[in-house]
């Protein structure tokens, strides 16, 4: 083989290949319907989102309010007239503690207050005739202060032996029963706010571009397998960053069979078209 022969194979067998590399990429492109100049995904995302007729998401029903009834006392439980779920109205006694001591305590407390009352009146007075000293004075004040200090702070606790419902609703679940002693600040019982619902989606933050507070969707419930209407009440305040989705609420306008706490579904939304 001459050089020059030699020369030509080494120079042309390389273009060669990257000729038909580029012509291959070039092929797959065009076959999958973009071009190497392409520099517009948010433009074709919001197209191909805004032409979807219909876009779902898991659903979770939640109550408007949800609280843990919890005091800072420890008492024998009284009355518990509610079972799990009986309807309440606000105002309604949920739980009764027995508060017999403390009452007494309260008595002794209050005689203490008058007793240091009388103390301050009296070196007052001996104060005005030179008999008593400035000194005197302030500390009789600073005792009958302390003693309607505790005077107070008991009958704050009292006031906790009655827990009184915070709006109408139902009892979700007892944490305790009758005649126990439970510790404080322990959570005694499970309320729910069933009259408003409302149900809580996650959804990818691309929807953002079409979705805004008082967009319509409906949802089919799986376990009771009814249909309500709903409406975006609120969006979530900030978009995950791993994952590119937001919570979003919506609050039930029309429904049709029973919907409880708790309970998914299936959520679809109509994004516009165009």
């Amino acid at each position: 083989m001459n050089p020059q022969t030699r020369f030509r194979q080494n120079s042309n067998g390389p273009c060669i290949r990257r000729m038909a590399g580029i012509s291959i990429l070039a092929w797959l492109a065009a076959g999958n319907g973009f071009a190497f100049a392409q520099n517009r995904p948010a433009a074709s995302l919001t197209s191909a989102t805004a032409n979807v007729a219909e876009a779902t998401a898991r659903a979770v029903v939640r109550p408007w309010h949800e609280v843990k009834l919890a005091v800072d006392l420890s008492a024998r439980i009284r009355s518990l007239p509610h079972r799990a779920g009986d309807r309440f109205k606000k105002g309604d006694v949920l739980i009764e503690f027995d508060c017999a001591r403390f009452h007494s305590d309260l008595k002794a407390l209050r005689a203490a207050e008058a007793e240091q009352a009388a103390q301050h009146r009296t070196n007052v007075t001996l104060r005005k005739y030179k008999a008593a000293g400035a000194n005197e004075v302030e500390i009789a004040r600073a005792r009958l202060n302390k003693a309607s200090a505790e005077a107070e702070s008991l009958t704050h606790r009292i006031s906790q032996c009655k827990v009184a419902a915070p709006f109408g609703g139902r009892v979700a679940e007892r944490l305790t029963d009758l005649h126990e002693m439970p510790q404080a600040g322990q959570p005694l019982m499970r309320i729910v706010d069933d009259g408003e619902l409302e149900v809580a989606m996650i959804v990818p933050a691309a929807w953002l571009r079409w979705l805004q507070p008082d967009h319509a969707l409906d949802v089919t419930f799986d376990e009771s397998g009814g249909k309500a209407a709903a409406k975006v009440s609120r969006i979530g305040a900030a978009v995950d960053p791993a994952s590119q989705t937001v919570e979003i609420f919506a609050r039930l306008t029309e429904s049709k069979g029973a919907i409880l706490p708790g309970m998914g579904g299936t959520a679809r939304f109509h994004p516009p078209q165009g």
